[in-house]
Parts: structure tokens; C-alpha cells; sequence
């Protein structure tokens, strides 16, 4: 069964960007619910170890606004407003860590924004927050929509007896990779599970539009929790994709999903998922996968997630060795009567280079066809259609 731990370190390890480049920020902002007292910031500071990730504990009741927007100092280009909290200042010094803000509530500029002062948090620094329920807090209030829809929300029950004695005599993350090979780990497969994730992700969408977006009314209990919206969803995907790569249980996934945007949409998600078993996208190049047009739904995900996979791919032979079979692919969707379908990711490899353009005589000739009929032959075509 996944752990506290294991869903914080997927959080830490996910990037919000392309991984290999090096202004990518890393790491899902996290906010944990939970009574006081009850072990969250023990757990938060737990998995920070176990990966080898140096940690800040700020405390935010003992802190002044001044504190979050910085102190003004004389500068010879004129005023700037410096840091004056000792915790970024060391991890902005570290370029990488962990800020564990307590009750977050009072700095929601500094977990959206990533600013202390005049000064961006670096890259690799993440941040992490713990807060009691609203009713339970000191002055607490429930977060508005806008500022929930920036976090995901883990509900942390106060754990029995027995779930206490087994997490203080136990090593949950014992055998999780250091933070270099953890992050490592991410940059080696990031393109193989995104790829297939937003496969996945353009399939549900297809068939359940209707779920990409739902904010609450202000008065609505759940206002203050997750909600679906474009940005938690594909915080949600990327979530599954680096929880793939670090070869977390897969049981996480329902929980990172409802953590960004809700437990109702998560059952429909994980229900979709079930029934719709979308293929890796290099299973569906070498095993003959064929398009179904009474599956839109899926024809769509499979396409998008191939599409994707060959354009990030870096190892150059293997990608040449793949195009053919993905412009056999666009082809049976012509051949189907779908060809609108193929449309996006056939101009999408054509913009990449990977079409009629490539130096590989094999691609030259399996795109050839393809392209004629769907008329998007030049880059400015492709432009005018899509």
C-alpha cells in the first residue's frame, strides 16, 4: 500500500516543465490537511530525508508580513527589497531543497508566486505545506477557490494505533533512490510515460470533456479542496508520469489524481483508465496497433501519445527506425475514413522535421502518401489547416 511518503516524493520529483532544461521548476506545490499533532510535519520531514533533500521549517504565526515581502535595502541601482527569512535564504544559497511552510495561509504569494522579496526561489527548490482544518486553525479560514486550485490537497487522518506503530518501527522509504538518482530517473523516462500519460489524458478528454473544468460556487464547501481546472489536470498527468519513472506503486495515481482535482473526477478518471487500456506508444508502432472509428476516444489518445514520444525522443536511430511505422499509423486512419483525426499529429511531425524533410529515405517515402491526402504537404499548409 502507498505511503505519505511515497505521494510527497512523487510531488517533489515532478517537474512542471521539460526536465532538461535547466529553468524547469520542480516539484508540485503539496498542501497536507490534517489535526494537529497528528505526525504530517514528522512525515514531511521524513520523506525530505529519505531523499536526501535538505529541508527549511518555517513557521509562518511567528513571522511579520515584512518577512514574506522582503525588507528594503539601499542598492546602487537603488532599492530592493531582500530576503530576511533565514530558511529561503539558505536553501536560495543550497539551489535546491525543501521550504516546509507551517499554516501556510498568511505567505499563499510566496507558494504561488515562488517570491520572497525581490527574489525568485531557484528551480529545484520546492515547497511543501501543512495546515490544520480551517475550524481547528488559530484565525484559520478556508482557502478560496483561485488560491486551492494552486496546490494539491492531501487529507491526512490522524492515523490509529496500530498505523502509528507500524510507521515508527518501520522504514516506509528505505529503499527510495537519493535525490541525484531520483531525479535522474525522471530525466531518463520523463519522455516515454509523459508521452503515454497525455495519450491517456487526450482519450478522457475526448470522451469527458465536460470534467476539464469545474470551479465551486464561493460557497461551496469544497471550494477550499481540489477542483478540477486545465492546470491541476495537467498537474495530475504529470504527477502519474514521474510517479511512473521513479517505479512508484501504481496505487499512488488515484491519490495524486484526487489530490489536484477531486475524489469525484478521480473515480471517473481511474474508471476510464480501467476500461480503456491505451497501449505504450512504442507497443503501439511494433505490435500493429489499429485505429477504431467507433473509439474516437482512444484512436485520438494513441495517435497524440506517439506523436509526442517521437518528437521528444533524443536517441536519433531509434526515432528514424519508429517514423515509418507512426506515418503506417496516420495512413490507417486515412484508410478508416478518419482522417481527420490525423491531421494535428501528422502536421505536428512535419513541423518537427520528421516527415518528408528527414534525411532518412525510409521516412521520406512511408510519409509521402499520407501527407498528399491529407493536403498538408508544406509547413504553411500545415499552418493554415490546424
Amino acid at each position: 500500500m502507498a505511503t505519505l511518503e511515497q505521494l510527497i516524493v512523487t510531488c517533489l520529483m515532478t517537474p512542471r516543465g521539460d526536465p532538461n532544461n535547466v529553468t524547469c521548476v520542480w516539484g508540485l506545490p503539496v498542501n497536507i490537511v490534517g489535526l494537529s499533532g497528528c505526525g504530517k510535519s514528522e512525515r514531511v520531514v521524513a520523506a525530505c530525508r529519505m531523499v536526501e533533500l535538505p529541508y527549511q521549517v518555517l513557521f509562518l504565526a511567528s513571522k511579520q508580513p515584512e518577512d514574506i515581502g522582503g525588507a528594503p535595502c539601499h542598492t546602487p541601482d537603488g532599492i530592493v527589497m531582500e530576503c530576511i527569512l533565514p530558511q529561503a535564504n539558505k536553501l536560495m544559497l543550497a539551489g535546491t531543497g525543501v521550504l516546509f511552510i507551517d499554516e501556510p495561509s498568511p505567505a499563499l504569494g510566496l507558494v504561488n508566486d515562488r517570491r520572497v522579496g525581490d527574489h525568485l526561489l531557484p528551480p529545484r527548490v520546492r515547497i511543501l505545506c501543512a495546515m490544520n482544518p480551517a475550524e481547528y486553525a488559530a484565525g484559520g479560514f478556508t482557502l478560496e477557490a483561485p488560491l486551492a486550485n494552486r496546490m494539491m490537497h492531501f487529507q491526512y487522518e490522524v492515523p490509529t494505533a496500530e498505523q502509528w506503530i507500524d510507521w515508527l518501527n518501520e522504514s516506509p522509504m528505505a529503499s527510495l533512490p537519493a535525490i541525484a538518482k531520483a531525479e535522474q530517473l525522471v530525466l531518463k523516462h520523463w519522455n516515454q510515460h509523459w508521452a503515454h500519460i497525455r495519450g491517456l489524458m487526450t482519450g478522457f478528454m475526448k470522451a469527458k470533456g465536460d470534467l476539464l473544468h469545474n470551479q465551486p460556487k464561493p460557497d461551496d464547501p469544497k471550494s477550499g479542496g481540489p477542483w478540477p481546472s486545465h492546470r491541476m489536470w495537467t498537474w495530475a498527468g504529470r504527477a502519474i508520469a514521474a510517479r511512473r519513472c521513479l517505479g512508484m506503486p501504481p496505487d499512488l495515481d488515484n491519490e495524486l489524481v484526487q489530490g489536484c482535482v477531486g475524489e469525484g473526477v478521480m473515480v471517473e478518471w481511474s474508471t476510464w483508465v480501467a476500461n480503456n487500456d491505451l497501449p505504450t506508444p512504442e507497443d503501439i508502432l511494433t505490435k500493429g496497433w489499429k485505429p477504431d472509428k467507433t473509439r474516437l476516444d482512444i484512436t485520438m489518445g494513441a495517435l497524440a501519445s506517439v506523436e509526442l514520444w517521437l518528437r521528444g525522443m533524443t536517441d536519433k536511430p531509434k526515432q528514424a527506425n519508429m517514423l515509418p511505422a507512426a506515418w503506417q499509423l496516420i495512413q490507417r486512419c486515412i484508410d478508416e475514413k478518419i482522417p481527420d483525426l490525423a491531421v494535428k499529429p501528422a502536421g505536428q511531425l512535419i513541423r518537427a522535421g520528421l516527415a518528408n524533410q528527414h534525411s532518412d529515405p525510409r521516412v521520406r517515402d512511408a510519409c509521402k502518401e499520407p501527407i498528399r491526402v491529407l493536403g498538408i504537404e508544406g509547413y504553411g499548409r500545415y499552418q493554415a489547416v490546424v
